[in-house]
């Protein structure tokens, strides 16, 4: 009987993927946010745009062209789990900066 308490009901195992979901959507534009800030304030003249609107936009779309075959949506190019891995690290590493 208390196993059988401890076993998580299926709705509530959805609900903690949509919050997991939702929380690395967050993640994701913040770390974009961190990267168009950055370049901002990095850059001087052109390379201002070039540092705060191209590096932001090439990372969206590395992010979002390389995908696991069990993400949501249709992968246009599928990798292993550690090249995503290799990828999300990258990303938030360059988003992350003191």
């Amino acid at each position: 009987m208390f196993v059988r308490a401890l076993q998580p009901r299926e709705g509530s195992v959805k609900t903690i993927k949509l919050i997991n979901l939702g929380v690395h959507f967050l993640l994701e534009l913040c770390g974009l946010a961190a990267l168009i800030y950055w370049g901002l304030h990095t850059g001087e003249g052109p390379m201002k745009i070039v540092l705060g609107v191209l590096l932001p936009l090439l990372a969206a779309v590395v992010w979002a062209t390389f995908r696991v075959p069990n993400d949501p949506g249709k992968a246009p190019v599928v990798v292993r789990g550690w090249v995503r891995l290799i990828i999300e690290a990258t990303f938030f590493g360059l988003a992350w900066r003191p």
